[in-house]
Formats: structure tokens, sequence, C-alpha cells
């Protein structure tokens, strides 16, 4: 039986919008869970997440006016599970190398920033050399870099299940990679399921 963990990106990832062929994320969503729904009858896969990611995922789907009924069968669904008292064996190499990246990204950041303070005294518009610090700076310290709690214990969960991850979060995969973790981005998941799917009808 093949175990998936949902990732928030999982769920948001703009492109789905263009290959479900709708245009509000609810509809994706629902999609998605008919999706489940079969997988998971047909096939017996099921699917996880964490209580943050779920967390997440409703408040985009509330914040976006989706339908009451498709917010409720999120938890149909998705298995939600707690990961905060999970003991999982994770190398220490691991931490070492993360350490050593976020210290390398917050080097970065400094010199980013110093960089933009330079430029700020030379003269300009301030919130044009505000917002090109912002951009600079997330550049710099946060892409590809695993930078919230909800990601971790996204790739925890996976580990913990033996489950395939699905994120598009490039600093999650990255994570998970080395933690043994396979990752799958929202497309491949999508035609990941429909593939197994069309088996069953032709079997």
């Amino acid at each position: 039986m093949i175990k998936f963990v949902i990732d928030t990106s999982a769920v948001t990832d703009p492109r789905l919008r263009q290959l479900f062929g709708v245009e509000e994320l609810w509809q994706v969503v629902e999609k998605y869970l008919e999706l489940m729904a079969l997988s998971k009858l047909k096939l017996g896969f099921s699917f996880y997440t964490t209580p943050s990611v779920m967390k997440e995922i409703k408040g985009f789907l509330e914040r976006s006016q989706g339908p009451p009924e498709v917010i409720s069968k999120l938890g149909v669904w998705i298995m939600v599970k707690d990961v905060s008292q999970t003991e999982v064996k994770i190398p220490a190499r691991v931490f070492l190398e993360y350490v050593a990246e976020v210290k390398r990204r917050l080097d970065k950041g400094l010199r980013v920033a110093e960089e933009s303070t330079r430029k700020a005294m030379e003269g300009g518009e301030i919130g044009e050399h505000i917002r090109s610090l912002r951009e600079k700076y997330r550049e710099a310290t946060r892409k590809g870099l695993l930078d919230s709690v909800a990601d971790l214990e996204a790739a925890v969960l996976a580990l913990e299940l033996g489950a395939v991850l699905v994120t598009n979060d490039e600093g999650l995969c990255k994570m998970a990679s080395k933690l043994g973790v396979t990752c799958i981005d929202p497309l491949t998941f999508v035609k990941t399921l429909e593939e197994y799917l069309n088996l069953i009808k032709k079997a």
C-alpha cells in the first residue's frame, strides 16, 4: 500500500488550476479529493498530513471562500497525524549540513543588506530600495532552504510512515531527500494517481 504525505504546496501550486482546467483553489481541492477517494477505495492508497499543514490548507480555502462541504471533506480522505511526540532517527550529518547552510545563508543575507544600504545612501526612492532589499534578502536566505516548522513536520511524518512526500517546495524536498524520503511534485502526484487508476480500468 502506497502512502503519501501532503504538504501545503501540494494543494496551492498554481499550476494545478491549469492542469484541472479550473479557476478557484477550492475547485483544485475538489478534484484532488475525488482522485484521492478513488485511489483509496480502488487501490488502497492512503493520504496523510500534519495538523499544521491541514490548518494552512483550510486557511487558504476559507480565505478564498471555498464551500464548507469541500473543506469538511479534507478530513475524510486526508488523515491528520501529529508528529510532535514522534521519535525518529535522523543522522547527525543532516543537522550539521543544515546548520552550516543556514550560517552560509545568513552571511549572504548580511552582504545583501550591506549592499542595499550603500545604494540607499547614494540616493533614490526609499520604497524601491526596500522592495529590492526584500526580494534579494529572501532569495539569499530562504529560497531552497527548509524554513518552517510545518515543512519539517511534513518531512518527519513522511519519514515515520515510509511515505512519498508531495511538495513543490525546493527546500523541503532537499531536506526530505537527505532523510531518505522520496519527493514528487504536485503535477507528478496527480498524473501518478491517474495512471494507476487507468491501469485498474484496463485490468
